[in-house]
């Protein structure tokens, strides 16, 4: 698993990812191969902890660094930030893991919502941050 995230860039590029091995039915994480080498089960725990473990990374990183993330995996995909931000958030609910503990489903999307809004218009966003300093 470690070298197959390894491979992909940034924290919403290894959210996305995790996220693409769920099956939309029954919400269970298909990966041939960690399955094959650690069997279902510990396959499927290890999955749900690294999703898990992504989607806190996401709502604790400071907006700023998401942006640059964003922009990081969007070039790793061909696309531009916006166009890939667009991608990412297409597949809600996919992207919240089944046991979000005390993390929320609502600030997960404010904070692809704010992502989104910062990535349309970086320059008009950047001098109206900087006329509020």
């Amino acid at each position: 698993m470690g070298t197959t995230l390894a491979g992909v860039s940034g924290i919403v590029g290894k959210m996305e990812y995790v996220a693409s091995l769920r099956d939309a039915q029954s919400g269970g994480y298909l990966h041939w191969g960690l399955s094959r080498a650690y069997g279902e089960q510990a396959a499927q725990e290890a999955l749900a902890q690294v999703h898990r473990q992504l989607f806190f990374k996401i709502l604790r990183t400071p907006l700023r660094v998401l942006c640059d993330d964003v922009v990081l995996s969007s070039q790793a995909a061909q696309m531009t930030a916006e166009e890939y931000l667009k991608k990412v958030q297409s597949q809600m609910p996919r992207l919240l893991p089944q046991d979000m503990n005390n993390g929320s489903a609502r600030h997960f999307n404010s904070v692809l919502h704010a992502l989104s809004l910062l990535l349309s218009n970086p320059a008009a966003n950047l001098q109206a941050a900087t006329r509020q300093v």
